[in-house]
């Protein structure tokens, strides 16, 4: 049996400054450009959990959801701010995983700003952070084996691959392989 750990959760919610980017909390303010970065159907055939169409109804409800699991510390959800021009670019969180006593990374980047290094910058910072603070044993990641960039990113953060896993339903209800990353905290 694996021992319990005790989880070390931060008592106000983290702000993380990368050179381009601020990782804050995401606020009612922010819904409606996050529906409009987030309603993608590229972005959502590549999660579990995105819909698309992303609406405005279900930006209300993720919110709830995302500031009850800071409280109840399942999860830590940040909306990745460009410094210079305040736009959002994206999301990238941490959620808790009770069985392994772990947190799984997840992220998504707006279409229009793909291939610039975002993810890889802010996934650093996150890792960075989830091991100072020592928030759980490890952090894994995983991403759909027809998505290598999203592998690629993890690599370049320090993710090891664990190869493939059990295959997952994406939101259209296909049946995808999917590729797992870890790094021990």
């Amino acid at each position: 049996m694996m021992e319990q750990i005790s989880r070390n959760w931060p008592s106000s919610f983290p702000v993380i400054h990368t050179q381009r980017y601020t990782l804050r909390a995401l606020n009612e303010l922010d819904l409606p450009e996050l529906v409009i970065r987030c309603n993608h159907y590229d972005i959502s055939k590549q999660t579990s959990s995105l819909p698309y169409p992303y609406t405005l109804n279900f930006a209300i409800g993720r919110l709830k959801l995302i500031q009850d699991g800071f409280t109840n510390m399942s999860r830590l959800v940040w909306v990745i701010e460009d410094n210079s021009t305040k736009n959002l670019v994206g999301e990238i969180g941490l959620h808790w995983r009770e069985a392994s006593q772990s947190v799984e990374v997840g992220y998504w980047i707006g279409v229009d700003f793909w291939g610039m290094g975002i993810a890889t910058e802010c996934l650093r910072a996150v890792l960075n952070f989830a091991s100072e603070f020592k928030i759980a044993r490890f952090v894994f990641g995983t991403h759909f084996a027809d998505n290598p960039a999203s592998g690629r990113t993890m690599e370049k953060a320090g993710m090891i691959s664990e190869g493939e896993v059990e295959p997952v339903l994406n939101q259209e209800g296909e049946l995808k392989r999917l590729c797992r990353f870890k790094l021990d905290l």
